[in-house]
């Protein structure tokens, strides 16, 4: 409840700014974090698309409002928008992170003959984000697009990368949850993948999705 309210006084900040200085794109991209935070994506989105109208260049703003078109299911929109995203920061591993993701949402969703590319792509944002940043969450990425294109051996070998990363947030123990690893739960892959990503836990940590 203090959380909850906490956010509603930040609206009331942003919305504060933004009547003083309608033009600044600041206070649209504040407003924004703080609707998606409150669950409210499509006013989110709203919110940064004003933020890039005083601002095109507004990298940030490109990149989460790509997260609250992910909430929404809407991939394409998220792809785009994470792609306006790294061509203004190019070096941004998060952003390839979130894509890469996004990717693999999508091509989830489609029939399997128009999802591949897909997947490549994701594998290729997965390699970057890696490049860039000792990222967790990018082995795990590049683990779940590998798994989509059958590529169990890789997919295992990426999952068991990601608990060597000393400091990192993101619990693997999700694997056993996630549908992206249903081939490697069955009988041939248990056994490897248990030891990739540990036994399955009694309870899993929520899942931290930014």
């Amino acid at each position: 409840m203090d959380e909850f309210k906490r956010y509603h006084k930040s609206l009331e900040a942003a919305e504060g700014v933004i009547k003083s200085t309608p033009d600044d794109p600041n206070a649209y991209h504040n407003r924004g974090s703080v609707l998606a935070k409150l669950g409210r994506f499509a006013d989110a989105i709203d919110s940064f698309k004003q933020a890039i109208y005083f601002k095109p260049k507004f990298a940030r703003a490109y990149y989460e409002m790509g997260l609250s078109l992910r909430k929404l299911r809407r991939y394409h929109e998220a792809i785009r928008s994470f792609d306006r995203a790294s061509e203004i920061k190019p070096n941004i591993p998060i952003i390839f992170d979130k894509r890469a993701a996004a990717l693999i949402d999508l091509g989830a969703a489609l029939k399997p003959a128009y999802s591949r590319s897909l997947f490549e792509a994701a594998v290729r944002d997965a390699e970057r984000t890696i490049e860039l940043s000792s990222d967790a969450e990018g082995h795990y990425n590049m683990a779940c697009a590998l798994s989509h294109l059958d590529r169990y051996e890789e997919a295992v070998e990426q999952l068991s990368k990601t608990k060597g990363i000393k400091g990192a947030e993101f619990d693997v123990a999700h694997a056993w949850d996630d549908p992206d690893f249903e081939p490697l739960r069955q009988p041939s892959w248990i056994e490897r993948f248990t030891k990739a990503v540990g036994p399955r836990p009694r309870r899993l940590k929520p899942e931290v999705w930014e």
